[in-house]
Formats: C-alpha cells, structure tokens, sequence
C-alpha cells in the first residue's frame, strides 16, 4: 500500500511517524506478526488509509469461508505502481488525471 503511494522508503516513512526502529524494520521488511492499535492509528492516519488496506486475510483452516463473509475484504489486492505508470503518461494525460483526482478529493 504505501508503494502504491509513491513511498519507496517504507522504514524511513514509518520511523518519521513515530514508530519504533523494531517495529519499522520488521513492517518493512514484512516479518511483523502482530501491530498494536496504536501504531496501526498512525500509520492510517499519515497514509490516510483504514486498517483493511493495511491488511490481507490469511485464513489458518482449510476450510473455505462462505462467498459474503467480512473477511474477504481482508484479501491481498493487487497493488499498482502509480509512480512508474505517471512516467509514460504525456503532459496532457497528467492534466486529465490532475483534473479526476480533484473531482475525487484529492
């Protein structure tokens, strides 16, 4: 998620919003097992994301959940590389997509 947000430097990101060096380097690295409540407000707050992007479900049973069940939202989603796609936009594609992202908010 925050590599789809153009951060290339995910240890030095988390660091700057106050998370621990262990825990910094374990999120980056993907070796961390369990985040406190408190790191997860963080990290949702500067990335302005909720906990399900920050997430993906992977189920201890073999047992397949039912089709609607909350947990599918929790599946891993491709995640595209926005910053290498904008290099081969040309400038009046950047204007277009400037002019979308406002509408949205952004």
């Amino acid at each position: 998620m925050l590599a789809a947000k153009g951060i290339t430097k995910p240890y030095t990101w988390l660091r700057k919003q106050g998370l621990a060096h262990d825990l910094a380097h374990r999120l980056g690295n993907g070796s961390q097992q369990r985040v406190d409540i408190l790191a997860i407000d963080k990290i949702c707050t500067a990335a302005w994301c909720t906990p399900n992007d920050l997430f993906a479900y992977s189920p201890e049973s073999k047992a397949p959940l039912p089709d609607k069940h909350p947990l599918h939202k929790l599946k891993a989603r491709a995640i595209s590389q926005l910053s290498d796609k904008l290099k081969k936009l040309t400038p009046e594609q950047i204007a277009e997509l400037d002019r979308l992202a406002g509408e949205m908010g952004g």
